[in-house]
């Protein structure tokens, strides 16, 4: 037998988020080293630079970054970019 439930606009809002934010948690939790590499999207808006000032960058290995192997996509340690900002972009 089902059963029916009723709830408001807002009550289902907040079971949603509720549950959404309960999975993101668990994913952060299990994947802690991964959640810290972000791609040059997340570089860009973390360093507030360009994406041009920071292909830059990485062409003359002024700023932090790694290439996986076989791949030509780029990612940056947020950690490793955090410290480059404190230590003045040096």
């Amino acid at each position: 037998m089902s059963e029916i439930i009723i709830t408001t606009k807002t009550e289902l809002s907040e079971i949603v988020q509720s549950s959404v934010r309960k999975v993101l948690s668990e994913q952060q939790q299990s994947q802690p080293e991964q959640q810290d590499l972000i791609p040059i999207e997340g570089a860009t808006t973390l360093t507030n630079l360009a994406k041009q000032t920071i292909y830059g960058l990485v062409y003359n290995r002024k700023i932090p970054f790694i290439k996986r192997p076989g791949s030509r996509k780029l990612f940056f340690s947020r950690k490793a970019l955090l410290a480059w900002i404190q230590e003045g972009g040096k």
